[in-house]
C-alpha cells in the first residue's frame, strides 16, 4: 500500500508530467473548453509544465469544466454518444495519474478481463472464445454488454474501493473532482455530473477495468468461464441450465453490487450452432463471421465518407484507407479469408464512387492525375494491395466507366442546353454585378439602398446595390456622391478608377486593413532566407505552370489546324519545364542573388510563352512582344489595362485577410507600392487576363485607339465586360466550384494560413 501523498508526488514529478505531455502530443489531441490546442501548450512548454507540476505538489491544481459534445454513433444513426472533452492541461495530468495507477491497478486485474490493457486486445479475447468452444466444447454462451456503463458508474462505489487501496488523499479528491465537474454545451449551458466517467477521459479505461473487477472475480470464482472487453462480455458454459443460471447471477450481481443493468436482448443464451456475437464476430459451429450489424454500419461509414465535399479529395481518400485498415487489422486476424474479402469489397467500392464522383465534378480530368492522387493515399498500408499499382489503375478505370455512365443517362441536347443556359446566366449575372462608368458628365448618386446613373438630369440606369460586386469608374469628367462611397463601404463594394492610360489612380472599399500580428509574421517571413525565398518560388513556378496550362489550353484546339503551331507549342513548352526544373534545384544562399536567379528564371520562361501567345493571336492585331510601359499597341494596351483590374482585385484581397501589401517575397518591397500585391497577382495574370485578350481578340472584336492615341472609350468599356465575366467564371478549384474572383480571396486567406503555420500555400493550378 502506497504512503500518504506518494501517488501525488510521482504524478507531478516533470519527468512523468514530461512522459505524460509527450503522449498527448503524439495523439494530436484536440482541446476542451479553454480553447487551447496542444500547439498553444506547446508554445511555452517548459514553464507550463513547470507550473502543472506546482499546482499539484502545492494542491493548487483544479480542473476545468468539460466541453460535451455529442457525436452520431454511426453516421446518420439518431442515437448519441455523449463525449467529455478535455482541456490539453487536464489530459496531461490525467495520463500523469494513470501512469501511476497502472502499475497498482494492472496486476490486480484478471486473465479474463481484455480490454484497454497491455498485451490483450479483442484479437486474443476473440481466440480464447474460439478455443474454449472447440477445444473445451463450452457450447452454450451468454452473451450480454452493460447499458450506459461509462455514464451508470456510481461514483461512491468506485471511491470506496480506490480508498482501500490508496492511501493518498490528495489522489482520491483528484479524481473525486474530475468524476464530479461539469460539463458545458456548445451554448454554454452547464450540467452537474452525478454518476458516471466521461467518455474522452484519459483514466477511464482503467477506472472501468477497476470498477468491474470485482464482477470479473465473483463470476470467475464460480468456475464459470468469463470474457470480458470493457462492457462486453461472454460467459461460456458447458450446457443450457448452466448458462441460464450464470446469466442470472451475472444480472444480479451488476444489479445489487455495481448498480448496472443490462441491455435488453432477446436471445442472451444460445447455443454454437445457432450462433452467437461477441465483438462484432458471429460464432457459429467453426466458423468466425464479421456480424451482419457490423458489415452494415461499414457500409454506413463508406457511405458517408464516400457522400463528404471533394473540396478535400485527398484527405477524404484517406479516410476511407485508413477505415478499411482499422477493420482489416481488427477483423483481419480472427476471420478467413473469405470473410476478410467483405472488407476489401467494401473498401473498393468506396474508392470507386469517391474517384467517380471526382470524375463527374471535373476534379479528376484524366485518369493518370486519379491514380497519381489513389497511389498517394494510404492504400500501400494496406497488406492485402499486393500490386498497388494494378489495384490502383483498375480502380480509377472502373470508376472512370461509372462517372461516364452517368454523364452519358442525361441526353446529349439536354446537357447542351443546359450549359448553354448555365452560360447566359453566369454572364449576364456578371455584366448586372459590375457597374463601369466612363461618360464624362456622369453623376453617381443614391436613391435609398439603389446605385443611380445621372447624365444631363436624367437618369440613365438605377441598380439595387445588393447586386453590385463592383464599380469602375474608368473615365475623367464624373462626379460621385458621397453617400455612394458610403452605401458601398457598407455594402462592401470596391469603388475602382482607372485612368485611360491602363492605370489605377484608386481604390476605395470598406475600412480593411492589415492586421499586426499578421505583419509581424510576414516580416519573420521575409527576413527567413528559406520561409521567404521558399514562397518567392512558388509564386514563379505558379506563374510559369499557369502560362503552360494556358499554352496548352490554346494548342488543345489549333494543333489540328496548324500542325506548325504545334511544333511551337511544344518546343517552348520544353524550355519553360526546363525552367520549372531550375527553381527546384535552387539552393538559398544570399536572398538577393537568389530573388534575382528567380527573376531570370521567369524571364526567360515569359519570353517562351509570348513567343507561343504571339503566334496564337495569328495576326489578328499588331504584337511584336510584351511592352509594360508606354505601350502603342492594342494588345499590350488590353494587357495592361487587364493586369491594372486585376491589381486592384489582388490588392482588395489583400487588405480582407490583413495582410500588409507593402512587405514582400518575390518583389523587392518599394515606397508606396504594393509589392505583396505583385507577388500574388503573378499565377492569376495568364489565367484571367492574358485568356480573356485571347478570347477577345477570338471574336474579331474590333480595336479602337482614340486621338490621344488610347483605347477607345467603347473600347475599354467592352473588355471590361469580358474580363468581368472571366473573373465571375466557376471553375473547379480543390473540390468545390468557385468562381476566380472568389479563388483570388481564398488564396489570400491561403498565404494567411501558410504564414499561421496552419497549412502549406499553395499556387492555384488553372484547368486547361
Amino acid at each position: 500500500m502506497e504512503t500518504e501523498h506518494t501517488l501525488i508526488d510521482k504524478a507531478a514529478h516533470p519527468d512523468t508530467l514530461r512522459r505524460a505531455w509527450n503522449k498527448v502530443r503524439d495523439k494530436e489531441a484536440r482541446g476542451g473548453i479553454d480553447g487551447r490546442s496542444v500547439g498553444d501548450f506547446e508554445k511555452n512548454l517548459a514553464r507550463n509544465l513547470r507550473h502543472l507540476s506546482g499546482d499539484l505538489t502545492q494542491s493548487r491544481y483544479e480542473p476545468e469544466a468539460t466541453q460535451l459534445l455529442r457525436v452520431p454513433k454511426s453516421p446518420g444513426s439518431s442515437e448519441h454518444r455523449s463525449l467529455s472533452l478535455l482541456t490539453v492541461r487536464d489530459k496531461i495530468v490525467q495520463e500523469a495519474v494513470r501512469s501511476v495507477l497502472e502499475p497498482i491497478l494492472e496486476p490486480l486485474f484478471l486473465e479474463c478481463s481484455y480490454g484497454y490493457r497491455p498485451g490483450k486486445g479483442p484479437g486474443r479475447a476473440i481466440e480464447r472464445a474460439r478455443h474454449l468452444t472447440d477445444a473445451q466444447g463450452l457450447q452454450w454462451a451468454v452473451s450480454a454488454d452493460i447499458d450506459d456503463f461509462f455514464g451508470s458508474i456510481d461514483h461512491d462505489i468506485l471511491i470506496r474501493r480506490l480508498e482501500a487501496l490508496l492511501n493518498d488523499d490528495s489522489l482520491l479528491h483528484l479524481i473525486l473532482l474530475w468524476l464530479k465537474m461539469g460539463r458545458v454545451d456548445g451554448a454554454g449551458r452547464w450540467t452537474d455530473v452525478y454518476s458516471g466517467i466521461g467518455q474522452g477521459f484519459v483514466i477511464s479505461p482503467i477506472l472501468a477495468n477497476f470498477y468491474l473487477h470485482e464482477f470479473d472475480r465473483h463470476v470467475t470464482e464460480k468456475g464459470q468461464e468469463l470474457l470480458r472487453y470493457a462492457d462486453d462480455f461472454l460467459i461460456l458454459c458447458p450446457d443450457r441450465p448452466a448458462a441460464e443460471n450464470a446469466f442470472k447471477e451475472a444480472s444480479d450481481y451488476l444489479a445489487t453490487e455495481l448498480g448496472l443493468t443490462l441491455n435488453e436482448s432477446p436471445h442472451p443464451i444460445s447455443h454454437i450452432k445457432e450462433g452467437f456475437e461477441f465483438l462484432g464476430i458471429n460464432f457459429q459451429e467453426r466458423s468466425l463471421r464479421i456480424a451482419a450489424e457490423k458489415i452494415a454500419k461499414m457500409k454506413g461509414k463508406m457511405a458517408h465518407l464516400t457522400a463528404r465535399p471533394l473540396n478535400h479529395i485527398d484527405k477524404t481518400l484517406r479516410r476511407i484507407n485508413e477505415a478499411a485498415l482499422g477493420w482489416q487489422r481488427y477483423y483481419g486476424k480472427v476471420v478467413d479469408a473469405t470473410e476478410a474479402e467483405k472488407i476489401r469489397d467494401i473498401h473498393r467500392e468506396a474508392l470507386v464512387a469517391v474517384t467517380a464522383r471526382a470524375f463527374q465534378a471535373r476534379i479528376f480530368t484524366a485518369m493518370p492525375g486519379a491514380e497519381e492522387a489513389l497511389a498517394k493515399s494510404d492504400i500501400a498500408r494496406l497488406d492485402y494491395v499486393k500490386e498497388r499499382h494494378d489495384y490502383v489503375r483498375s480502380v480509377v478505370r472502373e470508376a472512370f466507366g461509372k462517372a461516364r455512365q452517368r454523364e452519358n443517362a442525361v441526353p446529349a441536347t439536354v446537357g447542351r442546353a443546359i450549359r448553354k443556359k448555365k452560360r447566359r446566366v453566369v454572364a449576364a449575372a456578371a455584366d448586372h454585378a459590375q457597374l463601369i462608368v466612363q461618360t464624362p458628365g456622369c453623376f453617381i448618386g443614391k436613391n435609398g439602398q439603389r446605385i443611380i446613373i445621372r447624365r444631363e438630369r436624367r437618369t440613365i440606369a438605377e441598380i439595387p446595390a445588393t447586386h453590385l460586386k463592383s464599380i469602375t469608374v474608368a473615365g475623367t469628367g464624373i462626379s460621385i456622391s458621397s453617400d455612394v462611397v458610403r452605401l458601398c463601404a457598407e455594402n462592401d463594394i470596391p469603388l475602382l478608377f482607372i485612368d485611360p492610360a491602363n492605370h489605377v489612380l484608386s481604390l476605395l472599399a470598406a475600412p480593411h486593413s492589415a492586421r499586426t500580428e499578421i505583419g509581424t509574421l510576414q516580416l519573420r517571413a521575409a527576413d527567413n532566407p528559406q520561409q521567404g525565398l521558399s514562397l518567392a518560388k512558388r509564386f514563379v513556378d505558379g506563374k510559369i505552370k499557369n502560362q503552360m496550362s494556358l499554352m496548352k489550353y490554346i494548342n488543345k484546339y489549333r494543333k489540328r489546324l496548324n500542325g506548325s503551331f504545334d511544333g511551337l507549342v511544344k518546343e517552348n513548352l520544353a524550355l519553360m519545364q526546363g525552367c520549372l526544373a531550375e527553381t527546384k534545384t535552387l539552393s538559398w544562399g544570399d536572398p538577393e542573388h537568389d530573388r534575382g536567379v528567380l527573376f531570370s528564371i521567369e524571364g526567360r520562361a515569359a519570353s517562351s510563352y509570348w513567343e507561343v501567345f504571339k503566334a496564337a493571336l495569328n495576326g489578328r492585331a499588331d504584337f511584336t512582344g510584351r511592352k509594360r510601359k508606354d505601350a502603342a499597341d492594342p494588345v499590350n494596351m488590353l494587357l495592361n489595362y487587364g493586369y491594372a483590374v486585376l491589381q486592384a482585385r489582388v490588392y482588395q484581397a489583400a487588405l480582407r485577410q490583413g495582410l500588409n501589401p507593402q512587405i514582400s517575397f518575390l518583389h523587392c518591397p518599394q515606397r508606396s507600392k504594393p509589392a505583396l500585391v505583385y507577388d500574388l497577382i503573378e499565377e492569376f495574370r495568364a489565367p484571367i487576363v492574358d485568356r480573356t485578350v485571347l478570347a477577345h481578340l477570338g471574336r474579331d472584336v474590333p480595336l479602337e485607339i482614340d486621338d490621344k492615341g488610347l483605347l477607345s472609350a467603347e473600347t475599354r468599356k467592352r473588355f471590361l465586360v469580358s474580363l468581368h465575366r472571366r473573373l465571375s467564371q466557376s471553375v473547379s478549384f480543390r473540390g468545390k466550384n468557385r468562381t476566380l474572383d472568389e479563388i483570388i480571396q481564398f488564396q489570400a486567406l491561403s498565404l494567411v494560413r501558410h504564414l499561421e503555420g496552419k497549412e502549406r500555400y499553395r499556387t492555384y493550378s488553372a484547368k486547361w
